[in-house]
């Protein structure tokens, strides 16, 4: 089963991130309700809820520190965040290493892996910061190629993502434009970045080609499906 791709952010592991007895929950003040993804893919702090089914699925690699496509609940049960009722954890994106051992340890099994661009790690969730307590959106996908007419979607870019890719059109762009380039063309972020918002809308019949912010985009025919910023 093919590994998923990175996402090249991270964070430090700050000491003493091991395996742990579970926490309390945070305090009442700042609940949280949202349901723990199956990896950290799009985000880089995340506190979540874990369900008692998501502690029994998915795979592993590492100990203490995971691979980030490791599946995040199973990995809380294995670093002892949670039991295997679920609950609430706190994980954050954390620097790759070379190598990534396997342990039993708490009814789960990790797997060994070797060199890997970034990783997990847990802390207690009554620690937790506000960025994680009240996270961004999801990292935007490259293109919006595959998606439905009347879509909108609000996604977050970083500074690599404005410098790559190719874009054609000048708003609308056709849906397989790279879309935080396209969004630097459009003048929605900056280069450094940014939360973006865009709408699928019909395809044109031809796409022009401009030179803005920095960004040169292409001219392209019929293309039956494209998609505009909102601010």
């Amino acid at each position: 089963m093919p590994r998923l791709a990175p996402f090249a952010l991270g964070f430090l592991v700050a000491a003493g991130f091991g395996a742990a007895a579970a926490q309390p929950n945070a305090p009442d003040a700042t609940p949280v309700t949202m349901v723990c993804p199956e990896t950290l893919a799009g985000y880089t702090s995340l506190v979540c809820a874990c369900p008692a089914a998501a502690t029994a699925a998915g795979s592993v690699w590492g100990s203490d520190v995971y691979t980030d496509d490791s599946a995040i609940c199973r990995a809380a049960l294995h670093a002892g965040m949670i039991d295997a009722g679920g609950g609430r954890i706190w994980e954050r994106a954390a620097p790759g290493r070379d190598s990534y051992p396997a342990l039993d340890r708490n009814g789960v099994s990790s797997g060994t892996w070797g060199s890997w661009a970034r990783s997990i790690a847990f802390a207690p969730v009554d620690q937790a910061d506000e960025a994680a307590l009240h996270p961004g959106p999801p990292l935007c996908p490259e293109n919006a190629a595959g998606r439905a007419m009347g879509e909108t979607l609000t996604c977050s870019c970083t500074a690599e993502a404005t410098a790559a890719g190719l874009v054609w059109g000048t708003g609308p762009y056709t849906a397989d434009s790279a879309i935080c380039r396209a969004a630097l063309h459009a003048g929605a972020i900056r280069a450094t970045g940014g939360i973006v918002h865009f709408t699928l809308v019909a395809g044109q019949n031809r796409y022009r080609a401009n030179e803005r912010h920095g960004v040169t985009t292409a001219i392209w025919d019929s293309y039956p499906l494209g998609y505009r910023f909102t601010r």
